[in-house]
């Protein structure tokens, strides 16, 4: 094989080419490198970044709960007590009111229903003969007002008529005397 020869010139020509050439390919190679490295050191940061959060937001999370279990620890032991407490004191106060009530029980047998019924007829009975006496009463005394309220109207009607056929003869008389003192 036989090389061709070339020039100075083609030589420098030919190097500068390959120079641009290999210099391309660097800063290729340089860019697929740095876009690499930045894919890759991103991906490690989050990923580390994320398992450190994560661990410290556990152990923050669990100091946080076990402060609050340990502060509300005697407020939660005085509430579980007094509830305890309550529930007692409402167990004592049905048991001494079945206590109370016990006494009782034998008067809700027939006997004592049989007189409820009775007392409350009784007081049905009384009630309805009371209504009827205030309405007969009623009636009577209302005729009585109403005669007695017709005689004081006829009284005051009479009693007008006369003031006001006094009034219309001083009235007839005064206008006598004034046109007789105009005359004059």
């Amino acid at each position: 094989m036989k090389l061709p020869i070339m020039s100075h010139g083609e030589i420098t020509k030919d190097i500068d080419k390959n120079k641009a050439a290999f210099s391309q390919e660097i800063q290729k190679t340089l860019n697929n490198f740095k876009t690499d490295l930045e894919k890759t050191i991103s991906k490690e940061l989050d990923q580390r970044i994320s398992a450190n959060l994560q661990k410290h937001f556990v152990d923050i999370s669990s100091k946080i709960i076990s402060s609050f279990d340990e502060s509300s620890s005697p407020f939660l032991k005085r509430a579980e007590e007094d509830l305890q407490r309550l529930h007692m004191q409402g167990e004592k106060t049905l048991h001494s009111w079945e206590a109370m009530m016990k006494p009782f029980s034998h008067l809700w047998n027939k006997p004592f229903i049989v007189a409820l019924l009775a007392c409350i007829l009784t007081g049905a009975l009384t009630s309805v003969f009371s209504s009827y006496l205030l309405v007969r009463d009623d009636r009577r005394a209302r005729g009585s007002c109403e005669s007695d309220l017709s005689w004081v109207a006829k009284e005051y009607f009479q009693m007008k008529e006369a003031l006001e056929a006094k009034t219309s003869k001083a009235n007839v008389e005064g206008r006598k005397t004034s046109t007789k003192t105009k005359k004059k």
